[in-house]
């Protein structure tokens, strides 16, 4: 799904894609297995806010009601 542009503009002293879209698209992860989270969800935020939406957060398969629950925000 492609919900930016190749085009960037500044924000502060970092750089931002263009969004291609009025309506933003939230950014989650959903696991399968073992995986180091911690870095997932600094990984989530920093996508999130290069795309001007908000991270959902980072969910082992096991705990998918709970990611449903963000997703329903």
């Amino acid at each position: 799904l492609p919900i930016a542009t190749m085009y960037l503009k500044f924000e502060g002293d970092q750089m931002r894609h263009v969004p291609r879209y009025d309506q933003r698209t939230d950014i989650g992860i959903i696991y399968l297995g073992e995986a180091e989270k911690e870095y997932l969800e600094r990984w989530t935020k920093r996508a999130a806010l290069n795309f001007e939406s908000r991270s959902l957060g980072v969910f082992n398969r096991d705990g998918v009601k709970e990611a449903v629950s963000c997703m329903c925000l």
